[in-house]
């Protein structure tokens, strides 16, 4: 049986616990979700101009690939952040790539409060 697999592209560096708390929930929702989806050979272009494609060419998707943002939104104590996908496969509709934004203000925020953290269910661990 084939296995789900995320990859997380962050398009500017994350602090050391971010960059944890993100490969940390994608490694959760790869147990999660079961199944996988045929692999696809990019180039799958960047959702953002100026920036490498989210997938090089000659390189192989298995199974999506979600570009990270942490930028600016509204500051801090509003808008947290925001997703979607970018392309979806013709066959299925399912999602190849996606985005997620996150305001840097309430991030850093939450991590000043040690409150940047993946919540992991009783037993999980």
């Amino acid at each position: 049986r084939g296995r789900f697999n995320i990859g997380l592209k962050f398009l500017l560096p994350p602090t050391e616990r971010q960059e944890q708390v993100f490969n940390d929930a994608a490694a959760r929702w790869e147990r999660i979700i079961i199944g996988d989806v045929p692999s696809i050979e990019g180039p799958i272009p960047s959702s953002f101009i100026g920036f490498p494609d989210a997938v090089g060419t000659g390189e192989v998707l298995d199974d999506i690939v979600i570009e990270v943002a942490l930028a600016p939104i509204d500051g801090p104590g509003g808008i947290l952040g925001q997703a979607g996908p970018s392309f979806v496969r013709t066959e299925d509709f399912l999602t190849i790539s996606g985005v997620m934004f996150f305001d840097v203000a309430d991030l850093d925020f939450l991590e000043q409060l040690n409150f940047l953290k993946q919540n992991i269910a009783p037993g999980e661990a």
